[in-house]
């Protein structure tokens, strides 16, 4: 039986839903994909019938998240500049949850003495 093409695309929004808050809660490794469909009210195996692997779905709920993220606060904001102040002012201080060393962190791949690091003192990358 064929599925319209509707129904698919609810589909893939549930598990992509499911897929962010079980991230949110239990990080990428707690997050297996068994329990992900379990939770979205879906088998196992339809999972592969909508992403290619877990680092699929991943990058797919981590960037949905970003987006409304970003719509989140865009919509929060004053228009034009007014609002960009505000949203790097809330970015930046001691509540949002975010800093320096945090807003732009070092990839893991990158540990290479050479590589570029954020300061809370230089809020530009150097080289070391």
């Amino acid at each position: 039986m064929r599925y319209p093409k509707e129904r698919k695309h609810q589909t893939r929004r549930r598990i992509i839903t499911t897929a962010g808050r079980r991230l949110e809660q239990d990080g990428i490794d707690g997050s297996g994909v068994a329990s992900l469909m379990k939770d979205a009210g879906l088998t196992a195996g339809t999972f592969y019938a909508y992403f290619a692997s877990k680092d699929d779905l991943v990058a797919t709920a981590v960037a949905d998240q970003l987006r409304a993220q970003h719509a989140n606060i865009v919509a929060q904001a004053a228009p034009g500049r007014a609002g960009l102040e505000q949203i790097i002012r809330w970015y930046f201080s001691p509540n949002s949850g975010t800093t320096l060393r945090t807003a732009a962190p070092t990839p893991p791949s990158s540990t290479r003495s050479d590589a570029p690091r954020i300061s809370p003192s230089r809020p530009t990358p150097t080289a070391r």
